[in-house]
């Protein structure tokens, strides 16, 4: 079966900035493999930032179509931990806002991108993903939602 039609078959996605903490407390992302047409999809949302630029939509609608891109390969997590209250959060796609920055947004994006390009082997013999190998120049050409001007 194929991966992207498998709801079994997903990769672990650990945020750059949670890599160091130790492996019972790193929030982990769980993502499904995306089919060709999913990730075309994914990795056209550059293209709909720069649409929404022209047509001079606020910094929320770039936001938005991040997180709706997100929420269609995040199928769940562990590790996420309310601050105020010490208590798991739980997964829900709308709760994507809740526990991301933007940057952070993109950087799942990409390692998103990334990881469907794995195979079940290559998945079983890796650790979490690599990013792209465009990850850096595509990190820095992405678009700060919260700058008006971007």
């Amino acid at each position: 079966m194929p991966l992207a039609l498998d709801p079994n078959q997903t990769f672990d996605v650990v945020l750059k900035s949670d890599e160091a903490k130790p492996e019972g407390q790193r929030p982990v992302f769980r993502c499904r493999f995306v089919s060709a047409r999913q990730w075309r999809r994914l990795s056209g949302l550059e293209k709909e930032v720069e649409r929404l630029r022209d047509e001079k939509a606020g910094p929320e609608a770039i936001l938005d179509a991040l997180l709706s891109r997100l929420a269609e390969a995040v199928s769940g997590w562990s590790g996420m931990i309310d601050p105020e209250t010490g208590a798991a959060i739980p997964y829900e796609p709308e709760a994507l806002d809740r526990v991301l920055t933007m940057n952070e947004a993109w950087e799942l994006l990409y390692r998103i991108l990334g990881g469907a390009r794995m195979g079940v082997d290559d998945k079983k013999k890796s650790g979490p993903p690599l990013p792209p190998s465009t990850e850096d120049s595509a990190a820095a050409d992405a678009p700060d939602a919260t700058d008006p001007q971007s």
